[in-house]
């Protein structure tokens, strides 16, 4: 399944279901519904190791995969490692919780 924030290339749409693939996966081929899809608000860009970013919008960690953390608009994270294309996803830190350093 997709997961927010994904990039995702759309063949076609019937208006209720599209068919495409995350940019990060072209070989798997899928059906979801448009009503997860939303237009980029720019191109992605590359992001390096000690890069700090603030926490535009609310991410909730799927429970079922290992490796992401959930995020809150307020919180601030350092990015460990550089990101790769289509620069989706980064090793990152929270540094800063709803404006409360982490000790």
């Amino acid at each position: 399944g997709l997961i927010q924030g994904e990039r995702v290339c759309v063949l076609w749409t019937d208006g209720i279901w599209a068919w495409g693939h995350a940019l990060k996966a072209p070989a798997r081929w899928a059906r979801f519904p448009v009503g997860v899809l939303a237009q980029p608000g720019r191109p992605p860009r590359p992001w390096h190791a000690d890069d700090v970013a603030f926490v535009a919008e609310p991410f909730e960690a799927p429970s079922d995969i290992l490796g992401y953390m959930s995020v809150e608009p307020g919180d601030t994270i350092r990015l460990l490692r550089p990101t790769q294309e289509p620069h989706v996803w980064a090793y990152a830190q929270r540094i800063r919780v709803h404006g409360e350093f982490n000790q």
